[in-house]
């Protein structure tokens, strides 16, 4: 497998010195650091403040968020099975929503303060999340969501590595959507 680290686990030590359970000598599937690092680097600076990205300024805010969301979410699928998907995703999801955030205040002009009162959402669950929803006329609302989906590792998936190029094409996903109404 691609970007999958294959590990021997060792035997764990406390703060005392003494010797406790664990997992020894399973091997494990754990996310690479190059892995986490290349993402993570998709929205710092050479700086390592967190940034906007200014590919997707002149996109709709729905798109905005459903690029962050899908882009994301693809990389969270893919790793599940790793034992660390849980604290590696959630910083980055951490980073990555920080960026959309300022995207979208870079997008409209505005503090990224102002953005975050105006999207965001917290879940039954507790999860900070960035949403928007556009009405139609007598059709289901459009609603995008970055952050919804809970991290967790899986036991069970089966690993596709054709990644698919997403073209951005001038008309927006909104524009179509609504055309329908």
């Amino acid at each position: 497998l691609i970007g999958i680290n294959w590990e021997n686990t060792k035997q764990t030590v406390n703060s005392k010195g003494v010797k406790v359970r664990s997992i020894n000598g399973d091997v494990v599937l754990e996310i690479p650091s190059d892995v986490y690092n290349k993402w993570k680097a998709k929205v710092h600076t050479n700086k390592g403040k967190i940034s906007h990205r200014t590919e997707l300024l002149n996109n709709s805010d729905f798109d905005i968020i459903s690029t962050y969301e899908i882009e994301l979410q693809g990389l969270i699928n893919y790793y599940a099975l790793a034992i660390n998907v849980y604290t590696k995703m959630m910083s980055l999801r951490f980073f990555w929503q920080k960026s959309l955030v300022r995207t979208l205040a870079g997008k409209h002009k505005t503090s990224a303060a102002k953005i975050y009162k105006k999207y965001h959402y917290r879940t039954e669950h507790g999860r900070n999340t960035i949403d928007i929803e556009i009405k139609r006329k007598e059709r289901k609302s459009l609603i995008a969501v970055f952050g919804k989906k809970p991290i967790e590792r899986k036991d069970n998936v089966i690993l596709d590595d054709n990644v698919k190029q997403v073209k951005n094409n001038r008309t927006q996903l909104v524009e179509r959507l609504l055309a329908d109404e």
